[in-house]
């Protein structure tokens, strides 16, 4: 009897372990104007080869569409992106706003 309990207990554990991760809560998480891996809304003035982008201003606004920092951005004379990092006013690893598509790297 103590066999079979252990055998159907280690058989449900197997099961558990074996699917796949709740992934529900990363859209929570993520939420805002930015993907979530470059979460940092920011207004820049140029780009080099799409890659970097000088100029970057956080908007002076709290933003929480894509389409707002967009619209907020283009305000000030400048372009909506999304940065994974900045480094002296240089924006690193940027994409377009969740919801907009700019066009211009």
């Amino acid at each position: 009897m103590q066999l079979t309990a252990t055998i159907l207990a280690a058989l449900l554990n197997t099961g558990v372990l074996a699917l796949p991760p709740d992934t529900s809560h990363k859209r929570a998480i993520s939420s805002g104007p930015c993907p979530e891996f470059a979460n940092n809304p920011l207004c820049y003035e140029s780009s080099f080869l799409g890659v970097v982008y000088s100029g970057c201003k956080a908007p002076l606004a709290n933003v929480t569409l894509g389409t707002d920092l967009h619209a907020i951005c283009v305000s000030q004379g400048n372009i909506a992106k999304c940065c994974q990092d900045t480094y002296v006013g240089y924006g690193i690893g940027c994409e377009d706003p969740e919801g907009t598509s700019t066009g211009t790297d």
